[in-house]
């Protein structure tokens, strides 16, 4: 996840960017309130050594994506402050993503194999069945 931030995320310092990885990210930040990977007090400074960073014009440049920016009942509480240079991370969210992509993840999983346990049955059942109405003949 950190080499995908790192690497992929926000093309071209775009952080609203249509692609899937930056998509990914910003749907996955601004649905968790998370930010970055690992949760610690350094989720911002992750950013800053990202292509992303690196690819934003100069008098331009903010430190993290909007999705990062603490909010209260959808709207961004201080997005300025969040995303300025100078200053701290005391408007950015401390969690991490790892976490919630874990469960997310692990979610879906249950979903499939659940799905595939139900198919299964299903079909033993279909089988069982025909075998009995040949036998009946």
């Amino acid at each position: 996840m950190l080499n995908t931030l790192k690497r992929e995320f926000g093309p071209g310092g775009n952080e609203d960017a249509q692609d899937p990885i930056t998509a990914a990210w910003n749907n996955l930040q601004d649905t968790h309130n998370c930010c970055g990977v690992k949760t610690n007090s350094t989720n911002g400074i992750i950013f800053r050594s990202s292509n992303w960073y690196r690819e934003q014009p100069i008098v331009k440049r903010v430190k993290v994506p909007a999705t990062c920016c603490m909010k209260n009942d959808d709207a961004i509480v201080d997005l300025k402050s969040c995303q300025g240079n100078f200053g701290g991370f005391e408007h950015v969210y401390f969690n991490g993503c790892y976490d919630p992509a874990l469960r997310q993840i692990s979610f879906f999983c249950s979903l499939v194999s659940g799905s595939v346990v139900g198919i299964t049955g299903m079909q033993l059942f279909a089988l069982l069945f025909s075998f009995f109405v040949m036998r009946q003949m």
